[in-house]
């Protein structure tokens, strides 16, 4: 395989954007959470988490490393078309049908 027509980046310049296009990605999330208007009781931040004992979520996941989640009724999201851009790592559900969408950040 020829390299020849790869880009000549640095290990150090690749961790810089990597860093920029997550800063970006916190950025904008925390952005959508201002603008639709999200309270503290519906979004918050979490790390090194089991979902079912910290959510009580229906699936089971270890987080691992630094999230952010949004939990709201499905409807809610509906009307976040910047917001729904961003994919979520996972989605969550509960016995009350709320959804709980998380992104990681670190």
């Amino acid at each position: 395989m020829s390299t020849s027509n790869l880009p000549n980046i640095s290990i150090c310049e690749s961790a810089q954007a990597i860093t920029s296009m997550l800063a970006d990605k916190v950025y904008r999330i925390f952005d959508c959470i201002n603008k639709a208007g999200f309270d503290n009781s519906e979004w918050g931040l979490v790390e090194y988490v089991d979902t079912v004992n910290y959510f009580g979520s229906k699936e089971h996941e270890n987080l691992n490393g630094k999230f952010v989640y949004i939990w709201a009724a499905p409807e809610d999201f509906e009307y976040q078309p910047e917001l729904n851009a961003i994919a979520p790592d996972y989605i969550l559900h509960t016995d009350d049908e709320s959804e709980i969408r998380l992104y990681e950040i670190d």
